[in-house]
């Protein structure tokens, strides 16, 4: 049975980078450049009438799967749908795109963490740490814009817990994409520069105040078996 479900999760992941390579040459072929993607895909949006909203969502969604840029297409929601639907329908395609990510990384890619464990003590330790403090630590790394991807599949890989990780970037990403959505809006009506740029401040802010609470409330006994090990090493 084991054998088998191995098998499955080798050919998706055959199937998945052999699609992503297509993708890329299909994107060489095209003769496109990275702007004139973008541009193309804004167009795609606005010409879908009342579709767009669904369209976007969708391109959303599944953009993780090919590692398109997150915050390109939250500034594109802001220019086509203005600040307030452009937070709300980035808000579902990136909390879809996020689960995504995480499922992919959980069920083909979790046999990294048993090798990282047998490698790498420190790693493994912090890897621990952050296990136990799953909600916290993905919200402050959404808070703290580490790249949007990166965390979904490293958290499927490390095994976080999913409605820590969902929850954690629900709330951790909304000021970002207020941020990046005003700033798209910002092409149109200049006034919501200041607001998306003062957000975007206090994401960070917020970000560092949240990693003094962490720090300070992490249990004791965790703490201190990172630091023998890393003192061991």
């Amino acid at each position: 049975m084991t054998i088998n479900r191995n098998k499955a999760k080798f050919a998706i992941l055959i199937f998945w980078v052999v699609a992503l390579i297509g993708a890329f040459y299909g994107y060489l072929n095209a003769g496109l450049t990275f702007n004139e993607l973008v541009e193309l895909i804004q167009k795609i949006v606005q010409r879908s009438g009342i579709w767009a909203p669904a369209v976007y969502v969708l391109f959303y969604s599944f953009r993780s799967l090919v590692f398109f840029p997150a915050s390109l297409l939250t500034i594109i929601s802001g220019m086509v749908f203005g600040p307030w639907f452009g937070l709300l329908y980035t808000l579902i395609g990136e909390n879809i795109s996020a689960n995504i990510s995480f499922v992919v990384g959980r069920y083909l890619m979790s046999d990294l963490e048993g090798y990282i464990h047998n490698k790498n003590q420190i790693f493994s330790r912090i890897i621990e740490h952050i296990q136990g403090n799953g909600f916290l630590a993905v919200l402050f790394m959404r808070l703290t814009y580490l790249p949007f991807d990166l965390v979904g599949y490293s958290s499927g890989i490390f095994k976080l817990n999913q409605k820590d990780f969902a929850l954690g970037t629900l709330l951790g990403t909304i000021p970002g994409l207020m941020a990046y959505t005003f700033l798209g809006s910002s092409f149109i009506n200049l006034d919501f520069l200041l607001f998306g740029s003062s957000i975007l401040l206090a994401s960070l802010l917020g970000a560092m105040l949240l990693k003094t609470y962490i720090m300070r409330n992490a249990p004791h006994k965790s703490k201190t078996e990172v630091l023998k090990t890393v003192n061991e090493a």
